[in-house]
Formats: structure tokens, sequence, C-alpha cells
């Protein structure tokens, strides 16, 4: 018989990355995130430096000493880097703390100190840990999506606008990336985008926020993603192993969003679902107390598959599907399992075209005998009642042209 001990540390195997929460402040206001509101209402500015140490070691007591052993560490927020020293001395911590056990130390920012600082300064910042130090931009480049301050912005003076060559020049000289937000608003900027990044010699990470959009939307956001591939196909195609959204690929794991990968700890030391569903049905451990509740975890980190769904069960791409962010679908359902039809509607539009369309796309849903016989008795049918399939294969031939024509 397993020990809970045992049970615990088997369902924390999933997990790849330890993702702390040090603020709850963002200098943008971005329309689509789900933190905007959430970033008002918080009582919690930034994480005190010292309480990082003591969830660092409250970690090790609840999970054992190599909790932190060949994993990454993400610095969430909020925006991490929204105070330039409060972020050297979060480094300093895991530096002393477990930088002969961590093998990285991500930061998703909207690189606005970045661009308000020195190189020196830059370079002072990551020589406060052995580790080595990636930071993933969140920045869009086209006027109509530009994003806005947020009151804690404009009060901590930023600027408002975002210095892109900079950021691109320090992402190719230090290895970081881009992870524009493909926003279902702004679905017919998506190419230019793209583009943007891809020109300049970077190659974005690609991800569509995952909101409700109309069947119109969903149409349009499938002509842009095909506008995309065809440009990678042309000018750079053994990058496209790295395209995340773009390229066949499906998800091992139970969800296709990181909650099952990441083990989040919040400002005050709880253990959630993860950084997006963060309410207290869905809190499942705290540090501060030693409390875990075991049967939470487990379900939290490994007792869940997206396709297990009863919606997904007879769905045609059952075992193509990605899956869902549970966080979307809290917000949209108030149940992170269910997943948001209309993005459904989407995923099956986007696979049936892009079998129609690209070799390896056609290879994931046929070598599979479970993928390939779903696939087969039903996605047309599926796309028939939800598009008209004529309408599709219509569209299926003008984007054929567009690769003929070299419309891109």
């Amino acid at each position: 018989m397993f020990s809970n001990e045992a049970i615990k540390r088997m369902a924390l195997q999933r997990c790849t990355s330890i993702e702390f929460i040090i603020t709850e402040k963002c200098q943008n206001a971005c329309k689509y995130c789900y933190r905007v509101k959430k970033h008002a209402l918080s009582p919690y500015d930034m994480l005190d430096p010292e309480h990082l140490r003591l969830y660092i070691r409250k970690l090790k007591e609840m999970f054992g000493d190599d909790v932190f052993r060949n994993r990454e560490v993400e610095l969430f927020g909020g925006d991490p880097l929204l105070d330039y020293d409060h972020t050297c001395k979060i480094l300093e911590v895991l530096d002393q703390e477990v930088s002969d056990e961590i093998i990285y130390i991500g930061m998703p920012t909207n690189g606005r100190l970045l661009q308000e600082i020195t190189m020196h300064d830059i370079e002072h910042l990551l020589s406060k840990t052995k580790v080595p130090v990636g930071f993933s931009f969140s920045v869009d480049v086209i006027d109509t999506v530009q994003r806005n301050l947020s009151n804690t912005g404009s009060y901590l003076s930023y600027n408002e606008e975002i210095n892109l060559d900079m950021l691109i020049k320090l992402a190719k000289e230090g290895g970081h990336g881009f992870h524009p937000m493909l926003d279902f608003s702004t679905i017919d900027k998506w190419f230019d985008q793209f583009k943007t990044f891809f020109d300049a010699g970077v190659r974005p990470y690609l991800l569509e926020v995952r909101h409700p959009l109309s069947k119109e939307q969903a149409i349009e956001a499938v002509r842009q993603m095909v506008r995309i591939r065809y440009y990678i196909d042309k000018h750079d195609p053994k990058s496209l192993r790295h395209m995340n959204t773009i390229a066949a690929s499906t998800v091992p794991r139970g969800l296709g969003c990181s909650a099952h990968t990441s083990l989040c700890i919040t400002i005050d030391g709880k253990i959630p679902f993860c950084h997006r569903v963060l309410d207290p049905p869905w809190i499942c451990g705290n540090l501060l107390t030693g409390d875990l509740n075991l049967s939470k975890f487990v379900f939290f980190k490994a007792g869940f598959d997206h396709r297990n769904h009863v919606a997904c069960l007879t769905c045609p791409v059952r075992f193509a599907c990605t899956g869902q962010c549970a966080g979307a679908s809290y917000e949209y359902w108030g149940d992170p399992w269910t997943p948001i039809e209309s993005i459904c509607n989407y995923t099956k539009l986007k696979i049936f075209v892009m079998t129609n369309l690209f070799p390896d796309w056609i290879t994931l849903l046929t070598e599979s005998v479970q993928a390939g016989r779903f696939y087969k008795q039903g996605l047309v049918d599926e796309i028939d009642r939800i598009f008209g399939y004529s309408n599709v294969m219509q569209l299926i031939e003008e984007l054929k042209t567009w690769q003929k024509e070299d419309l891109i």
C-alpha cells in the first residue's frame, strides 16, 4: 500500500516548475487579461523576499529536500519586474537557497521596466544568481492593440510607449523570448504581429487568448493561422518545430495549460490549482500552516484528463485536441473542467483545415488508431453542423491559392 508521502511525491512528479507569484500588481491594464480586476482588488503589492525564503524552506518540509532539484522556477505576477530592487532581492534569495538545485528561472514580463533601465542595470540584475534567467516578453506591436498603462503603471511613472527595438535587441542577445497574445478581438492583426517579430529574427511563442468567440472570428482566426504557417514554411521551415499552435502536436498530459506541470505558490503562501484559479475552493494547501489536502492535490496535479470530460468523450478530435485553459473555463462557467463550446468549434475548424493543407497535421490524426477512428467518424459531420461543409471547403480552396499565388 502506498503511503501518503509516496502518493504526494508521485503527484508532484509531473511538475517541471515551481511558480511563485511575487506581485499582484502590473504596469499594464490589458483588456483581455484575467488579472486586471484582481490587481485593483488585491491587498498584495509585492512578496517580501524573506517570505520567499520561508516558502522555499516550507516547500522542502512538505515535499522533501529535493523538491527543487532539476526543476525550473517561474516568477509570476502581476509583472515580476514591477520594481527593480525588489526583483534583485528575490533573485538573491533564490540564489542563496536553491541555486545548486534549479536549472532555470523564468519571468514572463511586459518588458516595461527593462526598457527604462540601462544595460548595466540589467546585467546587475542577472548577476544576482548563478542560475540562467530568461525573460518572456508579452508585448503587442500593433497600434490598435497597444496595451494601456494600469493605475499602478501610471502611479509608478512608467512611459506609455513600448521600445520594441530595445526589447528585440535584448531578446536576441540574451536568448529571451516573445509571447504576443493573439486576442480574438484583433484577429485581423495576428499575422502582422507575428511577422514583425519573425522578420526581426525572433521566433515568438504563439498562443490564442482562449476566450469565447463567434463563428466569423473562428474562420478569420484559422485564416490568420494558415497564413502564418505558410510564411514559416517558406522562410524558415526548421523553426516550425518550436511553433506551438500551428505545428501538429498533442499534449500527453491531462491539460493543455500549465496547471498540471507547475506547482504554484501565492503571495500569502497558499497552494492553488494554478495561477489563474485562486479562489478558496481551489486551494489545496498552505505553506505557513503546513496543511495539504492530499486528495485535492492529487486531483489537481494528476487526476484529471480533459479528454474524459463528458463533452469530449465522443468528440472527433478528442485525441488531437490540446485542451483549453482551465482558468478561462473557470471564469466563464465557474467550472475549470467544462470547455467553452465556441473554442471547441474553433479547434475543430482549425484541425480540419490544417489536415486538408499540411501533411504533418494529417499524420497527427491518422497515425494513432484512436485518433484516426474518431476523426474519420465524425469531424466532417461536425464541421457541416457548425460552419457548413461547403463553406469550409470553399475556404480551404481559397487558402490553397494563397500558397500558389505567393500571397504571403
